[in-house]
C-alpha cells in the first residue's frame, strides 16, 4: 500500500520549525508569524485544517514524519499524540475538531 502526499504547507512548516536538527526554541512563534501573515490569509486556516487531519484522520504517516523532522515515531498512536503536543503549542487548549478546521 502506499502512502499518500503529505499537504504541502504541512510538509512545509514540519521540515522547516519542527526538525529536531534545527528546532529553536521560538518555533511555535515563528510558525504562528509565518501562517498569520495578513498577505496570505487562507494560510492559517489551510495549515490548521491540514492538522487537524493529521491527527484526527491520520493522513500523515510516521516515517512521513521522520523524514520531514528526523523524529522517529514506531506507532502511528505515538506519533499522533505529538502532533497532539505541536495542536497545543500552537492553539492551546483549543479542541482538536474536524467540524471547526
Amino acid at each position: 500500500m502506499s502512502e499518500n502526499t503529505v499537504p504541502e504547507l504541512l510538509a512545509h512548516i514540519l521540515e522547516t520549525y519542527c526538525n529536531i536538527n534545527y528546532l529553536r526554541d521560538d518555533w511555535s512563534e515563528s510558525v504562528k508569524r509565518v501562517l498569520n501573515n495578513p498577505t496570505f490569509p487562507e494560510k492559517a486556516i489551510q495549515f490548521r485544517k491540514q492538522l487537524v487531519d493529521a491527527i484526527l484522520l491520520r493522513t500523515i504517516t510516521p516515517n512521513q514524519y521522520e523524514k520531514l523532522t528526523d523524529e522517529d515515531f514506531d506507532t502511528p498512536e505515538e506519533l499522533e499524540e505529538r502532533l497532539r503536543e505541536l495542536w497545543k503549542d500552537l492553539y492551546g487548549d483549543e479542541p482538536v475538531s474536524l467540524t471547526d478546521s
